[in-house]
């Protein structure tokens, strides 16, 4: 656990003010909206999102919930790209 609080630390506040909240609360409901999707592991990324940045919020951490969001586009590209897979493979087996 000390090896875990030297890493999440109070830095970089002027990110973890009271205005980020609603913000990032509705990028968590979009990533919370996409892990529900039937789409196989494709809950990992966005879950990983959202436990940054619920951990950048309750720790204020500015640093961690940068990356936290750094994240959420990641895990956004992943599952975009993954369902833009699964329509063009759907699309080419219907039109055979």
């Amino acid at each position: 656990m000390q090896r875990f609080e030297r890493l999440v630390r109070p830095r970089a506040s002027w990110l973890t003010n009271d205005w980020v909240r609603v913000p990032i609360g509705l990028i968590c409901f979009l990533l919370a909206t996409i892990i529900t999707l039937p789409i196989p592991l494709g809950h990992v990324a966005p879950g990983t999102a959202i436990c940054m940045l619920a951990l950048g919020l309750m720790e204020r951490d500015g640093v961690l919930l940068g990356l936290g969001l750094l994240a959420a586009v990641l895990a956004l590209t992943i599952v975009t790209l993954a369902s833009a897979g699964v329509v063009d493979v759907l699309h080419h087996w219907v039109m055979v």
